[in-house]
């Protein structure tokens, strides 16, 4: 049957007969023909190959065949010349990353030609370039001034034929510059340049391998960076000397100027001892150094050296006085409208020895002689007069009058009575002034009695004694006091109008009451009979507008006036006639809406929980009760504009049915296959209703919905069952919690088991599964053994028999040993042990 064909060089066709002891050998019409055929091998000839065969280092190459001679080509790739090694499968190849010069071996074969033998496959070398580093190019960093650029130059002596790219990002993919030589843009703060560089011998850098070239761009000095010291203020003519620092450029070099813009040098280096002086004038310094650049003249610090003339007498105006009363001070003020920020320093003599103050307002000790005193002035633009230019200041001293003596009228006057003060010691050629303060305030009055109107409080009045020269008594002034018995204020009142219902009484109170002051009501707005007393008064019922008025009195004084109050009687309405109730019978725990009928316009309507007192429920003219457990009565009322409430309210009586008790459910009878269930009436009860599914639905007790009993059948013997029983009442909702029970279907039989002593597995169905029955089985472990105690059934599922088979094959009829242990619903155990005929 089998023919190995050997050393074919050529397609050939062989013919297959067959003969055997049914039939005879074929014919050579009808022969088999089995034909096989010979494909010569491809060539490199039948390849062509395309891609790059040159790749950087670390890169792949993407490498294609194709072939005009093969049909149905596929094309192989070999690492090794004897075609061992397959690299890839396929037309196209993408080499892995190549790090060396690598050479592939392709091969193709096809319905017409099969795969090229060693040495004829086609060759393909890849070249491989290194990737340039950081250490094949020169460049040098750089230095710059904000505002300007540079020229950045890169050269190599590794990579020949080079071409430099110069990039913004370490990415590399913003270009700047392709070249040698990189002129930057203008620059305004430090920026880096990534350089890359390629050539005949290596591939361009990466990212990571790029030459970093950092162009550090300084900012210009600003005024801030220069501290100078202050020069000494130069009076007359003289030289300063200046001294630079600063603390935020470093190896700073300062250069001092004589003009803003910077174009004549006066002086370079730290410390600048100026020329001689004679104006004031102003340098302009500029700093540079190793981390910044020389200020620009709009950041240049100006420094101003100041020299001041020495101040004249005519620089100085003093005024003040100059004539004073003996024993008392003199106040001068100086001041200068042509010394700026002026400083005022006073002697006592003409050689300007003796400074006795420094300031602008001087005042003397006190005199009891004529005295003259010397003042000079300085400031930024003067410099101290010197003695022969200061300013003398003469002062006049004269005497005083005496203490004016003050009479007022004994015991005081009243609110609103004038009074009459008078001097009992008056001096000829003496002036007396009247002022309301001991010091300041107001000039009343001049003259030695003194008659003032409309007194309102106690007050006090002072005078003053004028002599020669305008001098004034020792002390000052004089107080002389008139006592002002108060008059109680008008009183004002918590409300001029006051609102209360008919048939009620109104408060009436005082807001601004005075201590000892009495508070008289009247019902006229004068004269009349006091009707009340006090600070509150409670009026009697108000049946009509009543008008009230109150005043103070404080001993035989008055308030100057009655305020009034009016006290407004407005109408009372009447309890609502009616009120509805949506639903007036209520299960417990649910609510109702009450409503007034017929409510009148402009009233509102308010509930309560009590028929007088209480707290408000609600307001409307209808109202939603809470859930309601027991029968409860509410309360409403009719309030009119300005809150008078009805006198009686209007009850409604919401009827709450009670929460029917829960049935007492037990076993009443029990058969081999039902448990009747019964439950004694619940008072109230209208129905009942059973579940057998925990409470998914609900069926009438067996002798209908008012029966007491329920029958639960087709049981099995000893088998469990529970129910649930529910009252119902009046309405759908009064129902009572689930009554519930459980019982068992009755088992005469106990605890029997019955094993059998045969049975037929023919699949007949009928007695295919030797099994063992009982009512009360909880579980059982039932084995088979055959004859000579092999074990080949074991079941722990007590509906799982023996089907008279072991590991799936038909077992022989015979005699099987069985042991049962089995554990039967109330615990206990019992282990059965027998024989049982197999019979086919």
């Amino acid at each position: 049957p089998t023919f190995t064909v050997a050393g074919l060089t050529a397609t050939t066709t062989y013919y297959v007969s067959v003969k055997g002891a049914n039939k005879c050998e074929n014919t050579a019409a009808d022969a088999k023909a089995v034909t096989v055929t010979v494909n010569p091998l491809a060539t490199t000839t039948d390849i062509i190959l395309n891609g790059s065969t040159i790749a950087c280092a670390g890169s792949s190459a993407v490498l294609s065949a194709t072939s005009p001679s093969v049909t149905n080509h596929v094309f192989t790739w070999y690492s090794d010349a004897a075609l061992t090694n397959i690299s890839f499968i396929g037309a196209t190849f993408t080499t892995p990353p190549l790090t060396a010069t690598t050479t592939y071996y392709v091969t193709v074969k096809g319905d017409n030609k099969c795969e090229n033998a060693p040495g004829t496959a086609r060759v393909v070398t890849i070249n491989v370039s290194p990737v340039a580093t950081a250490a094949d190019i020169t460049a040098a960093d750089a230095t710059i001034c904000s505002g300007s650029g540079t020229t950045l130059v890169a050269s190599t002596t590794t990579v020949t034929n080079p071409v430099f790219t110069w990039y913004n990002d370490v990415a590399l993919t913003s270009i700047a510059y392709v070249g040698t030589s990189f002129v930057t843009p203008v620059l305004t703060a430090t920026t880096k340049y990534y350089v890359t560089v390629k050539g005949d011998n290596k591939c361009e850098n990466s990212g990571i391998t790029a030459k970093v070239v950092t162009v550090n761009v300084n900012q210009g000095a600003t005024a801030a960076d220069i501290s100078l010291s202050t020069p000494t203020l130069i009076c007359g003519s003289g030289t300063a000397v200046i001294n630079a620092s600063s603390t935020t450029v470093t190896n700073p070099v300062f250069i001092w100027y004589n003009d803003a813009s910077l174009t004549s040098v006066a002086f370079t280096g730290p410390t600048f001892n100026t020329p001689v002086l004679t104006a004031t004038t102003t340098y302009y310094v500029t700093v540079k150094g190793t981390n910044k650049c020389e200020n620009k003249a709009a950041n240049a610090k100006p420094l101003t050296v100041t020299v001041n003339p020495n101040a004249l007498a005519a620089d100085i105006t003093v005024n003040g006085s100059t004539s004073v009363c003996s024993n008392t001070a003199a106040t001068l003020a100086a001041t200068s409208t042509t010394v700026t920020n002026s400083v005022f320093t006073w002697y006592s003599d003409a050689t300007l020895n003796t400074v006795v103050f420094t300031g602008a307002l001087f005042t003397t000790p006190v005199l009891v002689a004529n005295t003259t005193y010397y003042v000079t002035v300085k400031g930024d633009n003067r410099c101290e007069n010197t003695a022969a230019t200061a300013r003398a200041v003469a002062i006049t001293v004269n005497a005083s009058p005496d203490n004016p003596v003050v009479s007022v009228p004994n015991g005081g006057v009243c609110a609103g009575d004038g009074a009459t003060l008078t001097v009992t010691n008056a001096q000829a050629g003496v002036t007396y002034e009247w002022y309301n303060a001991a010091v300041g305030g107001n000039l009343l009055f001049t003259g030695a009695t003194f008659n003032v109107t409309a007194l309102t409080a106690t007050t006090d009045y002072y005078v003053l004694a004028i002599g020669t020269g305008g001098c004034t008594n020792n002390g000052g002034r004089v107080k002389g006091t008139v006592t002002v018995n108060t008059k109680p204020a008008v009183p004002t009142v918590a409300a001029i109008s006051v609102s209360v219902c008919t048939g009620s009484t109104a408060i009436l109170t005082v807001t601004n009451p005075q201590t000892g002051v009495t508070y008289n009501w009247y019902t006229t707005s004068a004269g009349g009979t006091v009707a009340g007393t006090g600070i509150n008064f409670t009026t009697p019922a108000v049946n009509a507008n009543t008008t009230y008025y109150v005043e103070g009195g404080n001993g035989t004084c008055i308030s100057s006036s009655r305020t009034a109050v009016n006290v407004i009687a407005l109408p009372v309405p009447v309890a609502p006639a009616s009120v509805t109730a949506a639903n007036g019978t209520l299960c417990a725990g649910s609510s109702t809406i009450l409503t007034v009928n017929n409510p009148v316009a402009g009233l509102a309507y308010r509930w309560y929980a009590a028929n007088s007192g209480g707290t408000v429920l609600a307001e409307g003219t209808a109202f939603t009760t809470p859930n309601l457990n027991v029968t409860t009565i509410y309360y409403v009322e009719a309030i009119a504009a300005g809150g008078c409430a009805s006198a009686t309210r209007t009850a409604v009586t919401i009827t709450v049915l009670p929460v029917l008790a829960k049935p007492t459910v037990a076993v009443q009878t029990t058969t081999a296959n039902s448990v009747t269930f019964a439950w004694t009436a619940v008072a109230g009860a209208t129905a009942y209703e059973v579940s057998l599914n925990n409470g998914l639905t609900w069926v009438n007790p067996t002798g209908g919905s008012t029966g007491t009993t329920y029958l639960v059948a087709g049981l099995k013997p000893d088998q469990s069952v529970s129910i649930l029983v529910r009252a119902k009442g009046q309405i759908e909702c009064q129902t009572s919690q689930n009554g519930s029970a459980t019982g068992k279907a009755a088992n005469p039989f106990g605890d029997q088991i019955y094993i059998p002593n045969a049975f037929t597995p023919n699949n007949d169905g009928k007695n295919d599964v030797f099994l063992i029955y009982g009512n009360t089985i909880s579980s059982a472990k039932m084995s088979i053994y055959t004859q000579w105690g092999q074990l080949i059934f074991q079941s722990d599922n007590v509906a799982n028999g023996w089907d008279g088979t072991f590991k799936g094959v038909n077992q022989p009829n015979g005699v099987y040993v069985y042991m049962v242990d089995i554990t039967f619903s109330n615990g206990t155990t019992s282990m059965r042990k027998g024989t049982v005929t197999l019979i086919r």
